[in-house]
């Protein structure tokens, strides 16, 4: 074997590790950037999510009717059809504490109330609805479909406003962080 030949394989041999090597390290650095885990559904979602935002306190701008201070804050626990209208089923809760200190959610009673909604009722979902730290408008069956599917066992923390009638014209959903 010629000495040229020798030194031909050798630069050839080493262009090749180093494009191996190259196409490793190139792996290893994509995939810890793009580190994603699957959720239920098999949709893929980054395990590096923003942090949710600050716990939001609403204050009541109006009170339609006695028992609807608006907006309300409680837990949806179910829906149901009554005379082609959908009643949801709540249970208020208070926020207590302050920004400074951290808040705490009371639930005094085990009075589940029931709340109709409008036909146009806004859906604002959040961290359950979406899986994403900040609200965005989703469609009503999207919050259906989570009550019927975890309503009664992961109940959904969420502001109620209502219309002077005392129906639902929107439902918020809280973030807990």
């Amino acid at each position: 074997m010629a000495l040229g030949d020798l030194a031909a394989r050798t630069v050839a041999l080493a262009v090749a590790g180093a494009a191996v090597g190259g196409l490793l390290i190139g792996g290893l650095i994509g995939a810890a950037g793009n580190r994603q885990d699957a959720d239920e559904g098999g949709t893929q979602q980054s395990s590096l999510r923003p942090s949710i935002p600050p716990f939001i306190v609403l204050s009541p701008t109006s009170t339609p009717r006695p028992d609807h201070p608006s907006p309300d804050l409680g837990n949806l626990v179910s829906v149901r059809d009554k005379d082609g209208e959908k009643v949801l089923r709540f249970d208020r809760v208070t926020v207590r504490g302050t920004e400074k200190t951290g808040y705490t959610i009371d639930n005094q009673t085990d009075r589940i109330r029931q709340r109709t909604l409008t036909d146009d009722v806004k859906v604002i979902g959040a961290e359950k609805l979406t899986r994403q730290p900040v609200g965005r408008t989703v469609p009503l069956s999207t919050l259906l479909d989570y009550l019927e599917r975890s309503g009664s066992t992961d109940p959904l923390l969420v502001w109620l406003s209502y219309r002077d009638d005392g129906k639902v014209v929107e439902v918020r959903e809280q973030n807990l962080p």
